[in-house]
C-alpha cells in the first residue's frame, strides 16, 4: 500500500475519480478545445485623425479665424505703413524732438502690433491642439472600447 501524506493509493484515486464523476466534461473539454489565440489589429491613428470629420472641422474653423484675423492684420498694416509715410514727409517740417517722439510712437504702435500677431497665433494653436487632445481622447476610448467588446 502506497501512502501520500495521509492518503493511501486507494483514497486518493478514489477521490479523482469523485473529482472527475463532479465534473465530467471539464477535464476533458479543456483538453479538447484549443486555446483561444490573442487577437491583434493594427490601427492607424494617424490616417484616422487625417481623414476625421472632426478634425477637419476644427482645421476649418482655426483657417477661418486665422483668416478673419488676416484681414484685420491687413488693415493696421497699411494703416501703420500709411502713419510712416506721413511720418517721412513731415520729417523736414517737425523739430528733431517732435519727429523722434512720433517714430517713437510708430515704432511702439508695430511692437504692438506684433505682439498682438504672436499672442493671437499662440492663442489658435492652443485652441488646436485642445480641440486635438479631445478628438484623440475620443479616439482612444473610442477604441479601447471596442477592444474590451472584442471587436
Amino acid at each position: 500500500m502506497i501512502v501520500f501524506g495521509r492518503l493511501t493509493f486507494r483514497a486518493a484515486a478514489a477521490a479523482l475519480f469523485l473529482v472527475c464523476l463532479v465534473a465530467p466534461g471539464s477535464a476533458s473539454a479543456a483538453a479538447a478545445a484549443p486555446p483561444k489565440s490573442p487577437a491583434f489589429a493594427i490601427i492607424d491613428v494617424q490616417k484616422i485623425l487625417r481623414e476625421s470629420t472632426a478634425v477637419r472641422q476644427l482645421s476649418q474653423l482655426i483657417e477661418k479665424s486665422r483668416e478673419a484675423y488676416q484681414a484685420v492684420l491687413k488693415d493696421k498694416e497699411k494703416e501703420l505703413r500709411a502713419a510712416d509715410q506721413e511720418l517721412s514727409r513731415q520729417r523736414t517740417i517737425l523739430t528733431a524732438e517732435v519727429f523722434a517722439q512720433k517714430r517713437k510712437d510708430l515704432e511702439q504702435k508695430v511692437a504692438s502690433l506684433q505682439h498682438d500677431v504672436q499672442e493671437r497665433k499662440r492663442t489658435l494653436d492652443q485652441t488646436f491642439a485642445a480641440g486635438m487632445s479631445q478628438v484623440q481622447s475620443a479616439l482612444a476610448s473610442s477604441l479601447s472600447g471596442s477592444i474590451w467588446r472584442g471587436h
